[in-house]
């Protein structure tokens, strides 16, 4: 169950980042 957990959190961090990412980038293409 940890293992699980942990493997979920992984992944939400990468969308997380990504997700994060696609906005700073959508704010500096359009200030």
């Amino acid at each position: 169950m940890c293992r699980v957990f942990r493997w979920l959190a992984k992944w939400e961090a990468v969308i997380v980042v990504s997700f994060l990412r696609i906005i700073v980038g959508a704010n500096l293409v359009y200030p």
